[in-house]
């Protein structure tokens, strides 16, 4: 299983490696404005933006003993767009011990403040994906996003699942200003997501779909995850699509 958490802070015209800081997430500690783990968890993933930003990096007394890891490539923009150049650890994760401080410090090359915005995909464990045909279904939701922080709300799916239990192996977000989008299952502590998209047409790719990230959670038919978005400006509807297995 994996949560995505995010950073999110404004950074001076022309400064290096500024710590910016953990957004409020409520399944994970913050101190000093940074993530502290209660269990051991790995780095699979990150993503960072910022209209000027040349490097990011990740910084914990653990990682410091070698060298601080970059999350390169950045983004040099206010959103995703087409192709968000999203950093996948593949077989190497960043091992993240409990306790230690989880820092992320960012570059800015312009001219003036501007704000970064950094996902990280934090692993802890395994979820074995169940056997079975995968459906894709689509819902909506009309989640008044707050820029700067988690939003919430109920989905809406356009059909009526039969009844049972589901597992899901991916997702997929659209949103006009939406940066990151995740789901809250009933019965999960960890938030899994992904980088949203701000039209049909843009490609995500596909990291979060069909099981490339192992399965995100599951839900009974009368029990569906809600969702949650980071935005960075006006966003009053969503639309979601999650891959599926049924599972009873």
């Amino acid at each position: 299983m994996f949560h995505l958490a995010c950073y999110n802070g404004s950074v001076g015209a022309g400064l290096s490696n500024v710590d910016i800081a953990a957004v409020s997430d409520q399944a994970l500690t913050i101190s000093n404005n940074h993530f502290v783990l209660t269990e051991p968890g790995r780095l699979l993933n990150a993503y960072a933006q910022g209209t000027d930003i040349t490097n990011a990096r990740v910084n914990t007394p653990k990682l410091r003993l070698i060298s601080l890891p970059s999350l390169t490539p950045v983004n040099p923009g206010t959103l995703p767009g087409d192709l968000p150049p999203l950093v996948s650890f593949g077989d190497f994760p960043i091992g993240l011990d409990p306790i230690d401080e989880i820092a992320v410090e960012t570059t800015n090359a312009g001219a003036g403040a501007e704000t970064h915005t950094v996902g990280l995909w934090l692993g802890f464990g395994a979820r074995p994906i169940p056997s079975g045909p995968a459906y894709t279904i689509r819902a909506t939701s009309t989640i008044t996003g707050v820029s700067g922080s988690w939003s919430a709300g109920n989905i809406v799916l356009d059909q009526v699942l039969p009844a049972g239990r589901y597992s899901v192996i991916g997702l997929r977000a659209i949103a006009a200003n939406c940066v990151f989008a995740r789901l809250i299952f009933p019965d999960m502590k960890y938030r899994p997501g992904t980088v949203a998209s701000a039209t049909a047409a843009q490609d995500d790719f596909s990291y979060v779909r069909f099981g490339k990230s192992g399965e995100l959670g599951q839900f009974d038919s009368i029990a569906q995850p809600q969702l949650e978005i980071f935005v960075n400006g006006t966003c009053t509807a969503q639309t979601i699509f999650m891959d599926v297995i049924k599972v009873r």
